[in-house]
């Protein structure tokens, strides 16, 4: 039975010629977590949470928050990066990229990632050659949370549009609301306690219709100076939306 209405629809759709292809709105790729830019820096050492809310029965809505880390050397204003040596955040080893960086994201094994909860605590074993000091430290903030975006996944580009997380955020020195689209990418950093922006409806068009994300991304930055070098620690949270414009 569902071999013969396959094939009779099948039929009546080549029957059909003069019928338009459907139209396939683009969407960008999935965005990476944005970093906040710091200048005269040694090192950026990033703790990520990336928001996952389920529901479990009983208990309601939780966040089984991902956690990843992040870390880059060198000459940062200059995006000149170097080696480090090993580098860990809660005993949890980063790798080293190619292009510098050191990355830790979650495997089949360890869905859920870094534990974040209780506490950052990275350890640098450093390298004397590129003059990156051994390090070890602990991050005194706790990682913000709250952001989660529930809003309409129908975002019109004609019509001024509010961003707001639908929890309360707490713990963050600022927050990234970001819209990217295919043609533009919208962005505005405001302080931790602002709930929500707003975006003009000629920020909006230029946006351009079809596929696109929101992200939230409130975050705390904490700096330490060692063998006279400047690190940043920043602890953030990223909340990630998929929408549709129109």
């Amino acid at each position: 039975m569902i071999m013969l209405l396959l094939a009779a629809t099948t039929l009546f759709h080549s029957c059909k010629k003069d019928d338009p292809d459907p139209v396939q709105l683009p969407t960008p790729a999935l965005p990476g977590n944005p970093i906040p830019a710091v200048d005269s820096a040694s090192g950026v050492l990033v703790a990520i949470q990336t928001a996952n809310y389920i529901n479990i029965p009983l208990i309601g809505e939780v966040n089984q928050a991902i956690g990843i880390g992040l870390a880059f050397f060198g000459d940062i204003p200059n995006a000149v990066l170097t080696d480090a040596g090993t580098v860990q955040v809660n005993e949890t080893a980063l790798t080293r990229q190619s292009a510098g960086t050191y990355v830790f994201t979650p495997a089949v094994t360890s869905p859920n990632g870094i534990d974040f909860n209780d506490s950052v605590i990275w350890d640098v074993s450093g390298d004397s050659v590129m003059q990156v000091p051994a390090l070890n430290y602990s991050v005194a903030r706790p990682m913000p949370s709250g952001a989660k975006y529930s809003g309409s996944a129908t975002i019109p580009l004609n019509a001024s549009f509010t961003l707001s997380s639908s929890k309360t955020i707490t713990d963050a020195d600022s927050v990234i609301y970001q819209i990217i689209g295919n043609a533009a990418t919208l962005r505005k950093i405001v302080a931790g306690s602002v709930p929500s922006v707003s975006f003009t409806a000629a920020e909006m068009t230029s946006l351009s219709a079809g596929g696109g994300y929101i992200q939230i991304v409130p975050f705390n930055i904490s700096s330490t100076f060692i063998a006279g070098k400047k690190f940043y620690f920043v602890n953030e949270s990223v909340a990630t939306h998929a929408v549709t414009f129109n």
